[in-house]
């Protein structure tokens, strides 16, 4: 008798450990079930963080908004599918310019030089660039080979400068300072090809006089020798 209840003691414990241990096995399961939502709630935490972060649209510089051509409630279409131009930004600290060099005067244009810019709507004001990108691709215009430069410009923020005003430019080949400088036009030249100048002299003689010339914006030219800063020179109608 006392083994029989004994036997039946020892199987109920068994039962009781056989539910223990699946209530044991079924907490394991609901800690990994809560584990997968904890990853699952982190991941969708993330994606809306990456969504939000989207969804701001940071301009990397600052500047003006020139056109918006998108409207709320349009689709946008994926950049790799269809790039689409949303909204046109402006830096007016930072114009560049595009010109045309015609074929014979492109090759002494490089990188770096200085460009002094005028506009037609403030001809009053001279503006600063440097050469940026010289284009290899020839355009032909009116019969005419042409190479685009882009030049780089340093506007004041309160210049009045606007986009798409017209400007010209002069592309500084070469730059010199502390020079002697006459006029074009008093220069001439002598029977065998030298470069002269009519000096006035005592009694307002004039002595044909050889000098050496030196760079020229087609105005005034360079004097490199022959002659003095304060000596009176007689400008000619055109070289002889």
């Amino acid at each position: 008798m006392a083994e029989a209840q004994a036997q039946k003691n020892l199987d109920e414990m068994g039962e009781d450990i056989a539910i223990k241990e699946l209530q044991v096995a079924a907490a394991k399961a609901a800690v990994v079930q809560a584990k997968q939502s904890v990853a699952l709630a982190r991941q969708s935490l993330e994606q809306t963080e990456k969504d939000l972060k989207e969804a701001v649209i940071i301009a990397p510089f600052d500047g003006i908004v020139a056109s918006v051509t998108a409207e709320e409630g349009d689709t946008i279409p994926s950049p790799t599918m269809s790039p689409r131009q949303i909204i046109k930004l402006i830096d007016p600290t930072s114009l560049e310019l595009v010109v045309e060099v015609d074929e014979i005067d492109i090759t002494d244009v490089e990188i770096g030089q200085e460009v002094i810019l005028t506009l037609d709507a403030l001809s009053d004001k001279e503006f600063a660039g440097i050469v940026a990108t010289i284009y290899p691709v020839p355009l032909e215009v009116g019969g005419v080979v042409v190479y685009k430069v882009k030049i780089e410009l340093d506007v004041p923020e309160d210049s009045g400068v606007m986009v798409g005003m017209s400007a010209e430019t002069d592309i500084i080949l070469i730059s010199r300072t502390d020079v002697l400088l006459v006029p074009e036009r008093a220069i001439g030249e002598d029977s065998e090809g030298n470069p002269i100048v009519n000096v006035v002299v005592d009694d307002d003689e004039l002595e044909e006089r050889v000098v050496v010339i030196g760079i020229s914006d087609g105005f005034d030219t360079e004097i490199v020798s022959g002659l003095k800063a304060g000596e009176t020179i007689l400008a000619r109608s055109k070289r002889r």
